[in-house]
């Protein structure tokens, strides 16, 4: 059955409108274990739900600036997977000490590596808590999903009868 569209429907008042993406200070790409962009199917990952432990093993695995080989070369923050991964999580300050003790080779990327898991361990620990809070409260996830999707019918129901309606499809003809 061929249906057309509603000329008659404003075409001011969007029905479906496209989402755009959010992308936040780091841009679009967060640098991996390994250099590439951080992925799962890449092996290169930290996850949010990894323990203190497994992240402080991935990131000693990191890598970092290929032309700083020993601890006093100096080396180039712009372009170290490691540096552009902690300076999401760090104050400004902290990031300016890295980078000159980078650049002036005055650490080394060990030190560097140790402070980011520590760090990285100390930015998740309130998500950590709560995650552990949540999964020891037997159906509470059950519960917000249907509380959700009670909240959401009537949006989700109002949105496909204007979208029905501007497409002037009627499922009874």
């Amino acid at each position: 059955m061929v249906r057309r569209f509603n000329s008659a429907y404003p075409a001011d008042k969007p029905v479906l409108v496209e989402p755009q993406a959010l992308i936040n200070k780091a841009g679009a790409r967060v640098p991996g274990l390994d250099g590439r962009k951080m992925s799962k199917s890449y092996g290169n990952a930290i996850f949010i739900a990894d323990d203190a432990e497994t992240i402080r093993k991935k990131i000693m695995t990191c890598m970092t600036d290929p032309a700083r080989k020993l601890k006093t070369d100096p080396g180039n923050p712009d372009i170290c997977p490691l540096h552009q991964m902690h300076k999401l999580i760090m104050d400004a300050d902290k990031c300016a000490e890295w980078e000159c003790a980078c650049r002036c080779a005055s650490c080394g990327c060990v030190a560097h590596k140790k402070d980011f898991a520590k760090d990285l361990a100390a930015y998740l620990a309130e998500f950590h808590e709560k995650r552990a809070a949540i999964e020891s409260q037997k159906g509470f996830a059950a519960e917000v999903l249907a509380a959700g999707a009670a909240k959401a019918r009537p949006v989700a129901q109002a949105t496909i009868k204007a979208a029905r309606e501007a497409m002037l499809f009627d499922p009874f003809e």
